[in-house]
């Protein structure tokens, strides 16, 4: 009875553990099932905005979030094309919080629409999608080159050629030609290659200013700075005879600077003693005078300089020419045309470009600055003086200079001669100061030996 009892809890003992057991691989086997189990792609809830502009950056975002319980998100991509989905670009998307992803793509000028495709993947490697498109409005204004004028300096009811390259991105609708005094606009005609022009005649002597104005069917703008025209009641004509040359690079405002005056004859032989015979007038771009008939000074044969100092309140395009009164009977114009710019360059001297053997001085501060070979530029009382070699002269200074480096050659070969000379020379002295030295020495420790000897010999 005692072991029947015994065996009775044994099996109830074995029959609550086998209970547990089975309990417990049943919980395992549902967690197991449950991890393997997520079929679920992620939720993706698109927050692109439908429309963009041109040339700017655009923000491709989705909140994206997996099923509950479920692997949860891993990545997510942007892929996005223009014209064909063929040449789409895949490009990785990010997220600052787990739940919202985002791209950033500009948006190319040269089409009205974009479209995208958002993909995201869960750890499970499921995936989901969504596609849309934005509209892409046009905000590139039209690009104003190649300005051109001629003459710069015209005679009444002459004909005044004014021309310019425009291009847009998606079209041009039109240019103008928009006089500032009188405020009226004149379209301008389109031809090949881009260029738009017109031709304006004035019939009364002055000033004249003008912009360029060009509008896209976009309704964008874009518009050239202040230009001018100086119209003159005298008849001059134009020669190889006179060349003006101006600071194309611009100068800066406040700051002096000149224009070169070159004579020369049909032979371009240099024409000497015209400086009284020569009259410079440079129009600021507010239409006043600047200069005014104001006489030159020559600089060299032919080389006639005349100094003048830009506004300090003012910037744009300035008009400058010179008449040379060639004879009684013969009157001669040239005339060209640079900016006045805002001092960006403050309290700095540097030099512009060179026309020629002409070297532009944009920002001068009575500083010196020197090319032994080409020019010199230096300031001297009131005006500024600019000292050009011939061409003779700077031949003869690259004579000196390659005597210069010839005499340097010939000093360092022979410094160094002299160099192994002198050594050569107190290694054999010292040498032979060395011999003596030891022989001394060794007559010294020889010598008491020698006197026992010569004692002994004594006692013999």
């Amino acid at each position: 009875m005692r072991y029947a009892e015994q065996l009775k809890v044994a099996l109830i003992l074995i029959f609550v553990l086998n209970m547990t057991i089975t309990a417990f691989a049943d919980v395992s086997d549902t967690i197991d099932v449950s991890a393997t189990s997520d079929s679920f792609p992620p939720t993706i809830i698109d927050l692109t905005e439908p429309t963009g502009y041109s040339g700017q950056n655009h923000t491709f975002k989705a909140n994206i979030t997996d099923n509950e319980g479920g692997s949860g998100v891993n990545f997510a991509n942007l892929r996005y094309w223009y014209d064909t989905e063929d040449n789409s670009t895949l490009v990785s998307m990010v997220t600052n919080n787990g739940i919202t992803y985002f791209a950033n793509v500009t948006l190319d000028p040269q089409y009205t629409k974009i479209y995208y495709e958002i993909i995201a993947y869960d750890y499970a490697d499921n995936s989901n999608s969504v596609e849309g498109n934005v509209t892409i409005y046009d905000a590139t204004p039209p690009e104003i080159s190649d300005v051109l004028i001629y003459p710069y300096v015209a005679q009444i009811n002459q004909t005044v050629n004014v021309s310019c390259r425009v291009v847009d991105n998606v079209e041009v609708k039109n240019v103008t030609f928009v006089d500032t005094i009188l405020g009226i606009p004149y379209d301008m005609t389109p031809s090949s290659d881009n260029m738009y022009y017109i031709h304006m005649q004035y019939t009364q002597p002055g000033a004249y200013t003008f912009y360029i104005k060009a509008n896209d069917t976009s309704g964008n703008v874009a518009r050239t700075k202040t230009y001018t025209i100086q119209v003159v009641t005298q008849s001059y004509a134009a020669s190889d005879i006179i060349k003006i040359y101006v600071p194309k690079s611009g100068v800066i405002q406040g700051k002096q600077s000149f224009i070169v005056v070159k004579l020369t004859t049909a032979d371009g032989v240099p024409l000497s003693g015209f400086a009284d015979r020569i009259q410079c007038t440079i129009i600021g771009p507010d239409r006043q005078y600047i200069l005014q008939n104001a006489t030159p000074y020559e600089l060299r044969s032919g080389i006639y300089i005349c100094n003048f100092t830009a506004p300090v309140n003012v910037t744009g395009n300035c008009v400058a020419y010179a008449v040379v009164n060639y004879t009684d009977s013969q009157k001669y114009i040239d005339a060209n045309a640079f900016s006045i710019v805002w001092d960006y360059y403050s309290n700095v001297s540097r030099l512009t470009e060179r026309i020629g053997d002409i070297v532009w001085l944009v920002h001068y501060e009575a500083k010196n600055i020197t090319d032994t070979v080409a020019f010199h530029v230096r300031e001297q009382s009131n005006r500024l003086i600019l000292y050009l070699p011939s061409k003779e002269e700077q031949s003869l200074q690259q004579k000196f200079i390659s005597m210069s480096l010839n005499e340097l050659y010939k000093f360092i070969f022979w410094a160094v001669v002299i160099s192994i000379v002198f050594s050569v020379s107190a290694i054999l002295y010292g040498q032979r100061k060395a011999r003596k030295i030891a022989s001394t020495i060794i007559q010294v420790v020889k010598a008491p030996e020698q006197l026992i000897e010569n004692q002994t010999k004594k006692k013999k």
